[in-house]
């Protein structure tokens, strides 16, 4: 689709969130963009070969390299953003729930001397990992080789202490010190918090302690910059000195700034020791009467602009950083260093200071704190960090925009039905409304091709997307419900979120009991050269929110001879009305109305409980089955009926012997185990029990050709017996289900497990349509197709939005 090259691949679901995952077939690790861990290919659930679209290769290996979204220690860089200002706030209680920490006793914000005992040391395994591991930046520069240098062979080491990864985006000193307490940014927040509040409280020691250094109108300021949404000329400003040292008494704890060999040789202070002589020595030990732990950071180039991490590497021996190397102390005087640091030899004889004395965050904990404050996050903000890191991922990742703000764009797209989802590849994206205004491409083209634009009536517009035009805005506005552009990555057609979210709130409503599918995935809107299509539909008929305001229910009816409405019904319709109404809308007899269904999984209406409302949601899809349609006509066998046409004179038999014995049992066992037959193929898929039923020569390619009297022909769509709503195409000698042109997935594909019913009726060519064009016999999923060849710009769109958010 698209002009997306495919090769093959390794697919399969991740073992800790259970996203689909991607990967070449020669990659030893996999990676998995959505919780960001990086596992071995054999940690793969279902994993198999399978064609798997380069882009989309391309894209899984990027981000396994992005530093924002390589997970570390449960969280990567991007998320524990996100989630940092709910830890100023919340706190975790005895069941692992959120809690405000007001509600706790423990006062308005998190209280970050508390952390005053708290160090991580890395492992071996984690220098690699991006984001979080080694400063590429740092070792190619070799900016810090001659000091991290001198610390090893002091400690007759190859490697003691590593130069790791804080992000450059402001927050500099707060990432490094929380990554130097526990291994991740998680913590940046409350610290910085922590900074601003601190100055605040003791303003009147910071000025006479500094008075010969900073005058009195430099205070608002330097308070001001501690602020976490402290702005400059639209720029998020790093901190100074006196920021590290108001850090080093809310930590109660010695900060070390560390520098080249020659920086720490220049005159200025830019290395330092910073000691928290406001809090007192008496406040800066632990229950055994120990100092608090230093931690140790460093300027990363020589513009000095660039905190990062200094940690010492997780060895049996302890790590000291020697004399030789440890800079002078900050403002007050060098003999207070002895009050808040305990010397130790290091192995070749010199004195020095420990680092990374104190106790360690478990894993485990760390994992259980980013669990709470996901939940604190979905209470307060009402949507799960996933999403905001998808659309940070596939939109804004190349932006400067916050993860605040990228919440609220987030909330806003939701509103205004424009988010997409891949069922694939799990990318996110938005449709872009200034395309659907003056000026924007695919409003001057409607314009262009129908000379006018008529209020309340539908368009086609490009890449599989229809909008309606609201004379009183002068804008397009996004059908959601019948929209759905390709994935930029993988060429799939996408789902709108809002309308996923529905379809999950509804199954949720009608069977609390049953499984719940897992959210689709989406994409960027495309443009596209296609030939636009006016259809004459007014607003009401299209627009579901419109009947949910009004408390009706707008239904989506669909028979099976090919006629299909949008109907409006009361909220306490019946049976007998509702059956009545359709009747008279399709001019059918009720008493051909053999089947009425709806739901995932679906539901069959009992047509004998007349006086009984119908057990509908707004915005559900109702499938019908008429007796006298070739889809019913299978009277003669207790199978029940499928979309497969059957010869008159085995329609008319009573003899079922054209029907294989292998497929019968195959019936069999679904009916026995209660399943519908797709969902007996899913689960066959993992055993591979049934797959010879779908192959050449194999029960089901013999009941085809029986019911059609020809053999199957390569590429050729077909409906099979009892599988309604879904379409087989023959290619490569099996039976392939169709997902759209040209996207055929073999029965044993893992992808299957993703896809719903609704989505195979939305996705799947229809063999009902009478049309044809150069894509197949017809587009079901855009109410009408075109006949011109798709192109793919979905480079150059993602390319044009990121300048937009840019600008």
């Amino acid at each position: 689709m698209g002009g997306l090259d495919n090769e093959i691949g390794v697919y399969g679901r991740c073992g800790e969130c259970n996203q689909i995952v991607h990967a070449e077939l020669t990659a030893a690790l996999v990676y998995c963009s959505g919780c960001g861990t990086t596992s071995n290919l054999n940690s793969l659930k279902n994993a198999r070969e399978s064609p798997v679209c380069a882009k989309l290769l391309q894209h899984t290996l990027e981000m396994s390299k992005s530093l924002e979204l390589v997970a570390f220690r449960g969280v990567h860089n991007f998320e524990a953003k996100l989630l940092s200002p709910f830890l100023s706030r919340y706190g975790m209680d005895r069941d692992g729930s959120p809690k405000l920490l007001q509600e706790m006793n423990l006062g308005e914000k998190f209280d970050c001397g508390l952390l005053a005992n708290r160090h991580f040391r890395i492992k071996d395994k984690q220098k690699s990992v991006s984001g979080s591991g080694k400063d590429k930046t740092v070792y190619q520069s070799g900016y810090l080789d001659d000091t991290l240098a001198i610390v090893a062979e002091a400690n007759r080491l190859p490697e003691a202490l590593i130069a790791a990864h804080a992000d450059p985006d402001g927050h500099c000193l707060v990432h490094a010190i929380s990554r130097a307490i526990s291994g991740t940014q998680l913590f940046w927040h409350p610290l910085r918090m922590s900074i601003k509040d601190h100055l605040q409280s003791n303003l009147l020691q910071y000025r006479r302690l500094m008075v010969n250094y900073v005058e009195d109108s430099e205070w608002p300021v330097i308070i001001d910059e501690a602020d976490p949404c402290y702005l400059s000329g639209g720029a998020t400003l790093g901190l100074r000195n006196i920021h590290v040292f108001a850090l080093a008494n809310v930590l109660k704890r010695p900060i070390i700034l560390l520098d080249s060999k020659n920086g720490m040789g220049s005159v200025g202070d830019y290395s330092a020791i910073f000691l928290p002589v406001l809090a007192g020595p008496s406040k800066c030990r632990d229950k055994s009467n120990k100092p608090h732990p230093p931690i140790a950071i460093a300027w990363a180039s020589p513009g000095r602009n660039h905190f990062i991490p200094i940690l010492p590497k997780h060895n049996e021996q302890q790590i000291i950083l020697p004399s030789t190397v440890l800079p002078p102390v900050w403002l007050v005087s060098q003999e207070d260093l002895q009050d808040y640091v305990t010397f130790k030899s290091t192995p070749s004889g010199a004195k020095g200071i420990q680092l990374g004395g104190g106790i360690e965050f478990s894993d485990g904990y760390l994992l259980k704190l980013v669990s709470c404050m996901r939940r604190a996050f979905l209470t307060e903000e009402k949507v799960q960090t996933s999403m905001i890191i998808k659309l940070f991922r596939d939109v804004y990742r190349e932006t400067d925009c916050t993860p605040a703000n990228i919440t609220a764009n987030y909330k806003k797209a939701m509103a205004e039905s424009r988010l997409f989802i891949c069922h694939l590849c799990g990318s996110i994206g938005e449709v872009d409304l200034s395309d659907l205004q003056p000026l924007g491409d695919s409003y001057e083209m409607i314009k262009e091709q129908n000379g006018y634009l008529e209020d309340n009536m539908t368009y086609q517009l490009p890449n599989n997307m229809t909008g309606i035009y609201v004379a009183e805005h002068d804008q397009l506005q996004l059908v959601f419900e019948s929209s759905h552009p390709e994935c930029p990555y993988c060429g799939t057609l996408t789902t709108s979120v809002k309308h996923k979210t529905m379809s999950l709130l509804d199954l949720k409503r009608r069977s609390a009991s049953a499984a719940q599918r897992p959210t689709g995935k989406t994409t960027l809107s495309s443009e596209s050269s296609s030939n636009i299509s006016k259809k004459q539909k007014p607003i009401a008929e299209t627009k579901s929110e419109v009947a949910g305001k009004s408390g009706n229910l707008r239904i989506k009816i669909c028979l099976s001879d090919g006629q299909t409405d949008v109907m409006e019904f009361s909220s306490d319709v019946n049976t007998s009305t509702f059956l009545s109404l359709i009747s008279q809308k399709f001019q059918v007899p009720v008493s051909t109305l053999a089947q009425i269904r709806s739901g995932h999984p679906p539901k069959v209406m009992d047509q004998t409980k007349s006086n009984s409302p119908v057990e509908f949601s707004n915005g559900d899809r109702v499938q019908i089955t008429l007796s006298s349609s070739p889809a019913s006509n299978h009277v003669a066998t207790p199978m029940p009926s499928s979309g497969a046409r059957i010869p008159e004179s085995l329609q008319n038999s009573t003899d079922s012997s054209f029907i294989p014995e292998s497929v019968k049992n195959f019936w069999k066992e679904a009916q026995s185990n209660k399943k519908t037959f797709f969902n007996a193929l899913l689960d066959d898929i993992g055993t591979g029990k049934f797959t010879s039923l779908f192959q050449k020569n194999g029960g089901y390619a013999q009941l085809t050709e029986n019911i059609k009297r020809t053999p199957l022909e390569e590429g050729q769509h077909y409906n099979l017996m009892n599988f309604q709503d879904v379409v087989f195409c023959w290619k490569d000698g099996e039976f392939q289900v169709c997902l759209g042109p040209d996207k055929h997935v073999p029965i044993t594909d893992g992808f299957l497990y993703t896809v719903t019913t609704n989505d195979l009726k939305r996705n799947c060519i229809s063999l009902n349509l009478p049309r044809t064009s150069e894509l197949g016999p017809g587009i079901s999923r855009i109410s009408g197709s075109s006949s011109a060849q798709i192109i793919d710009k979905t480079e150059e769109l993602a390319r044009r939005l990121a300048e937009n958010r840019k600008s």
